[in-house]
């Protein structure tokens, strides 16, 4: 059986306090969404899709090297801060 993996990363971060989107933040080096996919690679998955929102393009050209599938997510329903 094959698996795959939906990475929800459409979120504003505003908790964050900062205009890049939360997963672009770098931890030890990479954003949290390569280590994200890295964790869903390491498990194997067959196919991985990234939903995207807030901060879209930023997102996609800082990442467009990684192998998934993106998809926009271009209602945001996000709950209140």
């Amino acid at each position: 059986m094959s698996l795959s993996v939906i990475i929800l990363a459409a979120g504003e971060g505003s908790r964050m306090r900062s205009q890049l989107p939360k997963v672009l933040h770098t931890l030890g080096g990479k954003t949290l969404l390569e280590h994200v996919i890295a964790t869903a690679r390491q498990l194997d998955a067959h196919h991985v899709c990234v939903v995207y929102g807030h901060g879209g393009e930023q997102l996609r050209s800082a990442l467009n090297h990684l192998d998934v599938d993106w998809v926009e997510q271009a209602e945001q329903l996000a709950s209140a801060a």
